[in-house]
């Protein structure tokens, strides 16, 4: 097992729970607390509830509180204005009224916009050019929760700000879209589970589809990861693992065990997003860099 070493970059531990956890491509962790103990992700109309955002970088934390949101904040992202996308994950349709099941909020807490994304939402990144990329789950693409004709049904999508598709996946075949990343030139890498029963990871360049590779492995459906020239480090049910893109396929080469500078084991949940990966839990919160 390869040993990762990390570096202490805050005291934090959580009040009450983390919804949701989510790493930008500008190196901000942000983590979404909420006091109540148990959430039904089905029940309509969402309640309003409240939400404390807090957001690491360079050493600071910025608190946001949203109160009264109805909204669950399944994942939350920046523009590169610092304006903040909310994403709920399902989304509702009922005959001709439909769930606007994003926002976006300014650094004040007051919402500028809500968009309508579709449901199924298997991740998102906001792109160095506004640009929202969404990948779905299969109830998103082949329709659920009263979506005949879903949004989702290509797979993944790339939508304006103001939530017009700009562009959409052709002739993927997708069952299940599960991870997207972004890297520092604005290309997008995605991973998406086939009719053909296997994983491929495709890399696009201005939306033009440049590499194509073949995961070895089954059963590792990573729903987050970052780019280290010719290697991935991807965040599994089962662990973070390497692997190593060669010959146009994709390979696990391990699993990765996380350290201090000091050699003591460090243990928590993990998130990936940019070129960062955070470990945080019960002894803060620790940070790798991908060099």
């Amino acid at each position: 097992m390869e040993r990762l070493v990390v570096e202490k970059i805050s005291d934090y531990v959580a009040e009450g729970y983390v919804y949701s956890a989510n790493a930008t491509l500008n190196g901000t962790l942000i983590l979404v607390e909420t006091d109540l103990d148990y959430i039904d992700p089905f029940v309509r109309p969402v309640p309003k509830n409240n939400w404390r955002l807090k957001l690491f970088k360079d050493g600071m934390m910025e608190v946001l509180e949203l109160k009264n949101l109805q909204l669950f904040p399944d994942y939350v992202d920046l523009f590169p204005d610092g304006t903040l996308l909310l994403v709920q994950n399902r989304c509702l349709k009922d005959g001709y009224k439909v769930e606007r099941n994003a926002r976006i909020f300014n650094r004040n807490g007051q919402k500028v916009d809500a968009l309508v994304l579709g449901d199924g939402i298997a991740a998102i990144r906001v792109d160095y050019d506004d640009m929202i990329w969404c990948t779905y789950f299969d109830e998103g693409i082949f329709g659920n929760f009263g979506w005949d004709e879903p949004i989702g049904s290509p797979g993944f999508i790339a939508f304006t700000k103001s939530g017009e598709t700009k562009w959409q996946a052709n002739k993927l075949d997708i069952i299940d879209g599960y991870a997207i990343h972004i890297d520092e030139s604005n290309d997008v890498f995605f991973l998406y589970y086939d009719t053909s029963y296997r994983y491929n990871l495709l890399h696009y360049r201005q939306k033009q589809l440049i590499d194509r590779y073949k995961l070895k492995q089954e059963n590792h459906d990573f729903d987050q990861f970052l780019m280290e020239k010719d290697q991935i480090i991807g965040k599994t049910r089962s662990g973070v693992y390497r692997y190593k893109l060669k010959s146009r396929t994709l390979d696990a080469k391990g699993k990765l065990s996380f350290y201090d500078k000091e050699g003591k084991k460090i243990t928590g949940d993990v998130v990936i997003g940019g070129q960062k990966l955070f470990v945080y839990g019960k002894k803060g919160i620790y940070q790798y860099t991908s060099g």
